[in-house]
């Protein structure tokens, strides 16, 4: 015991000399500023080192950057100051806020050397400190956010102090500041990191309690993490390890949910007393009360006290699979804070060990990127700084990564929490559409959460009660859909490998049988603000749909005659694309996607060119790169229209998207790019399919042509590579020219009773007729196209065909060379492929038939 007290007084004594060091004790001129806007005459009478006292706004900021920028302040105390908002804008066009360290308030003050930052701020936003010359920042405790490059490019920076309420950093908040040899992190839950927090590896000190959370949190890629923090800055000690202590004499769990028979039978006065004396905490009073008496608010004990089940890790998953929609936020808690109070998070049993259990909240539209984010929990009490409006998730992972062991076989974790507000959300497994509306209706936070079986909306509170009123279990299951159809196209399902999607109306099969067995994570919509980026948009993670008109529009599957399948499928489909798009095809091959949700969705006829356009991008040897979305995108969709509506290769999807992510593409470069998707489609098909992507310019020659594709990229594609590319996809037994004729448009598809009635004509149907009048998908099934019997009339270039039967029509100039083709009975080749043509109908059997002119024999 004498040993522990010298052990402790020496620790007291070492913080207390730390607290020395850190002092401010540099000699200042001091200014107070009793109003607001008055510094300016105040400061022309101070030296280089100023101390400033009182309330400050945008003129007084405005002031001291011109000082700064003069040279005449170098060392700046605003230690006691607050930050009021009104003034002039202090920089371009921005003005304070209250408590704010705002947008690029002190950007690129180079001649400022020392800031002490005031103990009043809540927030450095983007850019405020940066290229400043800064040897140092000691961020405040009540400070909860780091803006985005907030202190980068300062090349004199050498020590950070994070305050102990930050719960973010943002994007690249310290980059490009090389100089920095120490970090000391004073949150007891690690900070969520937004991308390129560091450019130096810098010592990470963090307190010694909290040393394993750092470490196993993304923390560890930014520097070496240590301990021992508590002998420089005193560490501030929660009440859980008294809570654990006791809670097994009053508790019948470690959640703390039920109180044993003989603390129930107490009345409140007794039981009060009887925690209060054992030296429990009076939270802890509160909450055994109201366990014993049952005092939950409408829905209460639903969301406080909930099992969650294990997800797979995200990152991990996304990363293998080639994609980047899933999701970390698949256990919802329905419970937030508005400041910095605790939550009171009580977990039942120990966490298994080959998985983690964190909690963390989002704000806005933050989201969880990480296993570790957050608070890591333990089994019993954990208590959780509470972060300024934000919504907590629970994030239970497993490790699947062995794929020894299926998600179903974690135990659900049963988590009990107290502290912050309830909102609620509403989860279609648990809840009905009364409980929806009651739920909706007392909800407070700005943001509501809906979850389905494989994915969740997280979209504004005002924007479900003005869209969805009475029910949304129409719009989420149809979202869940989406989410498992792209999965199952992809191949990485157990429904497709196992065969069971082999038939109507899907048609696939193949693939590998990941989802959900290993892998779980969820699709999550957010909604936007109208100033995002785009109508909609796709990030890591999630979807995004930028006005609450967005949301109803791309959602709200009640409203069949204004229903956009189409947006959230094309946002879904930037997640799952990465594979199987070639240069340019970053808004293309997406599209893949788009169509087959609108396919199956079963209200709206499908999107791209027609044949004829195709044709003539051909005639005019048009790149690939070079030509419309609209065709580009039409590519792909007749692959699926062949192979899998067709039943030519049902395993064609699963199989290529299996085989690219195994042997991924290397864009922009001639031989790994497209062309070696050109390989790997014939490969997966075992046919020649030259003529099919020769009239998609597959095989024109490029010489560092730019292809715009969110940045300029220099594509070169040599006639040798295309040479080596035809030799090797010859080789195959079948050449393949049916496939050039298909389409899903030269008849009517009709409704199916997914979301409507079943059976009518859809949406766009005028399509049909303008996109040939042959090569309908269901006459390539067996016995369904009659022979082809035709003849035709010629005016310069425009043949008309009289007759019935066949696939599709062949053109072939003098050498028999295959020259053009047409779905249509009536179309127009171009001079530049020649006169003097044969024109031959295609039957399915694969014979072709010369058509003659009419009149002719």
């Amino acid at each position: 015991m004498e040993g522990k007290g010298i052990k402790g007084k020496l620790r007291v004594i070492m913080v207390g000399i730390a607290c020395l060091f850190q002092a401010n004790v540099w000699s200042a001129d001091t200014i107070h500023v009793e109003t607001a806007g008055t510094l300016p005459a105040l400061l022309e009478q101070a030296g280089r080192l100023v101390r400033i006292t009182g309330r400050i706004n945008g003129t007084d900021i405005k002031a001291i950057r011109e000082r700064i920028n003069a040279g005449k302040l170098t060392r700046l105390d605003i230690e006691e100051v607050r930050i009021v908002s009104g003034g002039e804008a202090y920089f371009g066009t921005h003005k304070t806020e209250n408590d704010v360290i705002g947008d690029s308030m002190f950007y690129n003050l180079s001649k400022l050397t020392t800031v002490i930052l005031p103990t009043s701020v809540k927030d450095i936003r983007k850019s405020a400190f940066q290229l400043t010359g800064i040897s140092k920042v000691e961020v405040p405790d009540g400070v909860t956010n780091l803006g985005g490059a907030a202190f980068a490019n300062c090349g004199s920076l050498k020590t950070v102090v994070i305050g102990r309420k930050v719960s973010r950093l943002g994007q690249a908040v310290f980059y490009n500041s090389p100089s920095i040899t120490l970090v000391s992190a004073k949150p007891k839950t690690p900070p969520a990191l937004d991308a390129y927090i560091f450019t130096a590896h810098p010592k990470i000190r963090v307190f010694s309690s909290v040393l394993a959370e750092y470490r196993a949190s993304s923390w560890n890629q930014y520097g070496t993490i240590e301990g021992k923090l508590e002998n420089y800055y005193e560490e501030e000690q929660d009440s859980s390890g008294v809570v654990n202590e006791l809670a097994s004499t009053f508790f019948e769990d470690y959640a703390c949910t039920e109180l044993k028979a003989e603390y129930k039978a107490m009345d409140d006065a007794a039981l009060t007393e009887a925690l209060v004396e054992a030296g429990m905490p009076e939270y802890m009073v509160d909450i055994a009360l109201k366990i014993k008496n049952e005092t939950w608010a409408n829905y209460e004990k639903d969301f406080r006290i909930h099992e969650y089940k294990a997800y797979s890790d995200a990152n991990y998953w996304n990363n293998k699979l080639k994609s980047t929609g899933g999701s970390f936020m698949g256990n919802p808690t329905g419970i937030y804070t508005t400041g910095s109070d605790p939550l009171y998070v009580f977990v039942d049993s120990d966490i298994p060990s080959d998985a983690t259990l964190y909690i963390a909240g989002c704000a806005g539209n933050d989201l969880i990127s990480s296993a570790t984010q957050g608070k890591m929990l333990k089994k019993g009490l954990n208590v959780v700084d509470g972060v300024a409006n934000a919504l907590y998730y629970i994030i239970y992972t497993a490790d699947t990564k062995s794929m020894t062991k299926t998600l179903d076989q974690w135990p659900e974790m049963k988590v009990h929490i107290e502290g912050g507000l309830v909102n609620g959300y509403y989860d279609l497994a648990r809840h009905n559409e009364a409980d929806y509306r009651a739920i909706l209706r007392t909800a407070k936070h700005e943001r509501f959460t809906v979850k389905g079986g494989q994915s969740l909306f997280n979209f504004k509170t005002s924007t479900y009660k003005n869209v969805w009123k009475r029910t949304i279990d129409k719009s989420i299951c149809w979202f869940d859909s989406l989410t498992v159809w792209e999965k199952e196209l992809m191949g990485i399902c157990e429904s497709v490998a196992s065969g069971s999607r082999a038939g109507a109306p899907f048609y696939i099969s193949g693939g590998e049988a990941f989802f959900p067995k290993y892998y779980n994570n969820p699709n999550f919509a957010i909604e936007g603000e109208s100033t995002d980026g785009g109508y909609a948009n796709s990030a890591s993670f999630r979807t995004m749909y930028n006005t609450s008109g967005c949301v109803q529009s791309s959602f709200d599957v009640s409203k069949t005659s204004t229903f956009d399948d189409w947006c959230a499928a094309h946002e879904c489909g930037h997640n799952n694309q990465k594979v199987i798009t070639v240069e340019g095809g970053t808004e293309v091959s997406n599209n893949l996607f788009s169509n087959y949700i609108r396919f199956h969705t079963g209200l709206i006829t499908s999107s791209g060119s027609p044949l004829a356009t195709i044709m003539d991008e051909y005639a005019r040897h048009e790149p690939f790169f070079t030509r419309s979305l609209n065709s580009q995108m039409r590519m792909y969709w007749q692959l699926y229209l062949y192979y899998h509506l067709a039943q030519h290769n049902t395993s064609f999807y699963p199989e290529l998207f299996k085989a690219l992510r195994e042997d991924p593409l290397t864009l922009y470069s001639s031989n790994t790019g497209c062309l070696k998707f050109v390989r790997k489609v014939c490969e997966i098909a075992q046919e020649d399919l030259t003529e099919f992507f020769r009239i998609w310019g597959f095989f024109e020659p490029l010489n560092n042509h730019v292809v715009n594709d969110y940045g300029a990229h220099y594509m070169t594609v040599t006639q040798s590579d295309i040479n080596n590319t035809l030799a090797e996809i010859g080789q195959y037994s079948k050449k393949n020219f049916e496939i050039l004729f298909i389409e899903d448009r030269a008849d009517y598809v009709l409704t199916t009773d997914f979301l409507t009635t079943a059976g009518k004509k859809r949406r766009e149907s005028e399509k049909v007729g303008q996109c040939g009048d042959v090569g309908q998908f269901t006459d390539f099934l067996p016995g369904a196209c009659a022979p082809s019997s035709y003849t035709y009339l010629q005016a310069d270039s425009l043949y008309a065909l009289s007759g019935e039967g066949g696939l599709g029509f062949l053109a072939l100039d003098q050498n028999d060379d295959f020259v053009f083709v047409a779905n249509a009975k009536h179309f127009c080749i171009p001079t530049s492929i020649g006169r003097d043509l044969k024109l031959y109908s295609y039957d399915a059997d694969g014979s072709w038939h010369e058509i003659t002119r009419a009149g002719n024999g």
